[in-house]
């Protein structure tokens, strides 16, 4: 069924702390209507494969919870409600194995369309992994790239503190958006937002940070990034998660070296190891991105003024890197020949080219 993005009985079940993304697509998938979904028998549920004891969670919370009144708590709030076919939804993350049914945000979602990289690592940062996560991110940012992390204390938060400094960031909460943090998360919170970043989260809207929120938050730090910077990393650790996540979802994986006598470098030498990129300053990153070389093709693609609404949404989505056409399909909505005849359209016209494997990029 076509999914709104202001709907109150949609609202509702997103905000149910019972269900994940894979029961809700169930549900938006067997039901014509919201209201319907809403109005589910236990038999229904048990018949989409539900949990017992979920059911029974699920219809105590409904009978407890007016879907006007969550409409409202999102209204109120000023909460961007990003569905799958919100155009800003982040594209990459529609192409992972189990992406969110919904995000919730706060901040200038405009942002997404951009080109996101993720900076994750230790709670318990060294004085070193600290000094490098705000050199890092600060410059990636100061290049334009949108700097994600999970706003964790650690290298998470000087990632957007450097981040806010060179220019905005994207901050993917554990919790739900509206539950209240420790006094250094929330002003972090604020100066991102004052900065004109933005803060994400798929959960509940009061839900609290639960140990099993994190890797799930992890896979959408990754997910939305096309690549992904770990700093100092324990064996095992979140950041690890955060690293498995994006190589499995075919993203680039950088580390900085840390040295051998720390227990939190052991992670980012493994990775280096196993084949992962070496970070040691933001050129690393972006020369291996192509993010110069892009910039100077995107701003000759700029002069071509497109002639209809999917070429004007091809152009915007292609990034620092080659696009694969899958994704370029999954991002705009259009049907495999249509999107086809139109990137041979603009292959013809010498905006784009096909760099291999059917990943296309602008033409230099």
């Amino acid at each position: 069924m076509a999914i709104g993005h202001s709907d109150a009985h949609l609202l509702a079940l997103a905000n149910c702390p019972v269900f994940g993304c894979r029961t809700l697509d169930k549900l938006f998938g067997h039901f014509d209507t919201s209201e319907r979904a809403w109005r589910a028998t236990g038999s229904e549920l048990r018949d989409l494969g539900v949990q017992e004891n979920r059911i029974e969670l699920f219809e105590k919370y409904r009978a407890g919870t007016s879907p006007e009144a969550v409409e409202e708590l999102v209204r109120q709030n000023g909460i961007v409600v990003l569905t799958r076919d919100h155009e800003h939804f982040p594209a990459l993350l529609k192409t992972i194995y189990d992406p969110p049914f919904l995000l919730f945000a706060i901040g200038d979602t405009s942002l997404l369309l951009k080109t996101t990289v993720a900076m994750v690592g230790s709670r318990g940062a060294t004085s070193y992994g600290r000094e490098v996560a705000k050199m890092l991110s600060r410059d990636l940012a100061r290049a334009g790239i949108i700097v994600v992390s999970g706003l964790a204390h650690g290298i998470d938060s000087v990632a957007h503190e450097g981040a806010i400094e060179g220019g905005q960031t994207a901050a993917v909460l554990g919790n739900g958006i509206l539950f209240q943090m420790s006094g250094e998360q929330e002003d972090l919170k604020s100066r991102i937002l004052e900065k004109g970043g933005v803060i994400l989260s798929e959960f509940a809207l009061k839900v609290p940070g639960h140990s099993y929120n994190f890797p799930m938050r992890n896979r959408i730090v990754a997910g939305m990034s096309t690549a992904a910077v770990i700093i100092e990393a324990a064996q095992p650790s979140g950041s690890l998660i955060t690293a498995k996540s994006a190589l499995e979802n075919g993203r680039d994986v950088f580390a900085v070296p840390g040295p051998i006598t720390s227990a939190l470098s052991e992670g980012t030498n493994d990775l280096i190891k196993d084949g992962a990129h070496v970070a040691t300053c933001a050129a690393d990153i972006l020369s291996l991105l192509g993010f110069d070389t892009k910039r100077k093709a995107e701003k000759a693609a700029l002069t071509y003024t497109p002639e209809n609404e999917l070429e004007k949404a091809i152009l915007s989505l292609l990034g620092v890197k080659e696009t694969h056409i899958d994704e370029i399909i999954a991002s705009v909505g259009e049907t495999p020949a249509k999107v086809s005849e139109t990137l041979v359209t603009l292959e013809i016209k010498a905006v784009i080219k096909n760099a291999g494997g059917m990943r296309y990029k602008f033409a230099s």
